[in-house]
């Protein structure tokens, strides 16, 4: 009967907790849409990682399945609301980021509390994310960061109960938010899952991961598997190239760039910035012949804005990496500085990105409060976002304590311990993927890692707090 009771009361405790979440939610965008936040679908027509809108409603299948720009499920999601009544796009879109946005919100409060955080300090710092204006803004753009962001928390939560309790279910449910991460988002590859295989292996039944994985990695394989044999190139995104040179290659002096054209040592469209249209590659190297798929043989989207999904791009996009590959070598002083400006933007906060900007400014007093308060960005230090910088400083160090518990001290591997180094592990991942590999949008990448690095710095703190203040009995 006192277990019951434990239960029962529990179960009403997170009711509360879920109830106060909600509330603060509904009350957060309320107040958001009535300084005049709207949900911007305007990237639909026109953003580069998006089929052209009437292939997605026409040709669904065969235009994801042809795609080799971009991991497929945000375009099926887009599809499959295209596909509902007409004029609902946007009100259905919105409606199912603010869903997104709830969901992430239960996670961040169930997630908190298994790395045994307070329930009333779980609330709060939920809450506290919640109503942050880069979460307001992001949820009201149409992009893939969000659906990111609300399927680590959620993996985090799944490996938790993993470890834990051993379950199959909690098992399935981890490695198919990670199979979905890698279908959404072309940041996460399968080098990225499999260290977090290997270290499931080590702290779980090897069988039961094998179980648990096999459906959702052989999902995985078969996108690679796809993406090779059609177009050689057996990752989720071909444009890699592209984006290396935008860091590398056109950082050249401009007469130094033409004279390693002119010599061979790099490809003609080296001269030619990354991501032009088609029509400027087809003046300096042949492209392939017409497929007859739309999405590979269209140079132009409906709107007039280019198909970065074109079949032409897949032999520029190589050339470009043979080029970025060839700078870094021979010229690495230019790729260094960009990398560190891309350093320095991942720690600024992730409201200061353009297309945000219209609904920013509806909040601008707010976003700029929190910004010096929660932030603490001010005119001094580049500029830095200081707080965001001492938060990973923070939860990197916690992580490394973690770390030597398991491998020096030779502790064993908690479900919280295993929690943490995954969510350390995927924010290095991701930053030192999105520095190296881009410039100009790392703060917008390093949205999706918010609610994990404050999830790490509360359990760091909790630890930190019950060593000083509470610290266990010695034996």
């Amino acid at each position: 009967m006192l277990s019951q009771g434990r239960g029962t009361s529990a179960g009403a405790g997170r009711g509360a907790a879920f109830a106060t979440i909600a509330l603060v939610f509904a009350a957060s965008r309320a107040a958001a849409y009535a300084a005049g936040v709207r949900f911007d679908v305007s990237p639909l027509t026109w953003y580069w990682q998006y089929i052209d809108p009437p292939l997605l409603q026409a040709r669904l299948l065969e235009s994801v399945f042809y795609s080799h720009a971009q991991p497929p499920l945000f375009n099926i999601l887009l599809g499959v609301t295209l596909k509902l009544p007409a004029g609902a796009f946007s009100t259905l879109m919105h409606a199912q980021f603010l869903a997104m946005g709830l969901i992430a919100a239960f996670g961040l409060f169930l997630l908190l509390t298994s790395l045994r955080i307070p329930a009333r300090a779980s609330v709060v710092l939920t809450c506290l994310f919640t109503v942050l204006p880069a979460t307001i803004l992001y949820e009201n753009w149409l992009f893939y960061e969000y659906l990111t962001m609300t399927l680590l928390v959620w993996m985090a939560v799944a490996l938790h109960r993993f470890v834990a309790r051993a379950s199959t279910a909690a098992g399935v449910a981890f490695f198919a938010l990670a199979a979905a991460a890698i279908f959404a988002r072309s940041i996460f590859q399968i080098v990225w899952l499999v260290p977090i295989v290997a270290g499931l292996v080590a702290v779980v039944s090897p069988r039961l991961v094998r179980r648990c994985a096999a459906v959702p990695l052989l999902l995985v394989a078969l996108l690679y598997a796809k993406n090779g044999l059609l177009f050689g190139a057996p990752v989720t995104s071909s444009w890699l190239g592209m984006n290396l040179a935008r860091g590398t290659v056109v950082h050249l002096d401009e007469p130094a760039r033409q004279a390693l054209v002119a010599s061979g040592a790099l490809h003609p469209v080296a001269a030619l910035p990354p991501f032009s249209p088609l029509d400027a590659y087809a003046a300096v190297m042949p492209l392939p012949a017409a497929s007859g798929i739309a999405v590979l043989d269209r140079a132009v989207k409906s709107g007039g804005s280019p198909n970065y999904h074109a079949k032409g791009y897949l032999p520029v996009s190589r050339h470009y990496l043979d080029g970025a590959l060839w700078t870094i070598r021979h010229e690495p002083g230019p790729y260094l500085r960009v990398v560190r400006g891309a350093v320095w933007l991942f720690f600024n906060p992730s409201t200061d990105h353009a297309p945000v900007e219209r609904n920013r400014q509806q909040m601008r007093a707010y976003d700029e409060l929190v910004t010096r308060a929660v932030y603490l960005r001010t005119p001094y230090l580049l500029r830095l976002g200081v707080g965001i910088l001492a938060a990973y400083i923070f939860a990197g160090a916690y992580a490394l304590v973690v770390m030597w518990q398991l491998v020096v001290a030779r502790r064993p591997a908690t479900p919280e311990a295993s929690t943490v180094l995954f969510m350390a592990f995927t924010c290095l991942y991701v930053f030192l993927v999105s520095t190296l590999f881009e410039a100009g949008e790392n703060q917008r990448m390093r949205f999706v890692l918010d609610p994990l690095t404050l999830a790490l710095v509360a359990a760091g703190a909790t630890h930190l707090r019950r060593r000083v203040w509470a610290p266990e009995p010695r034996t």
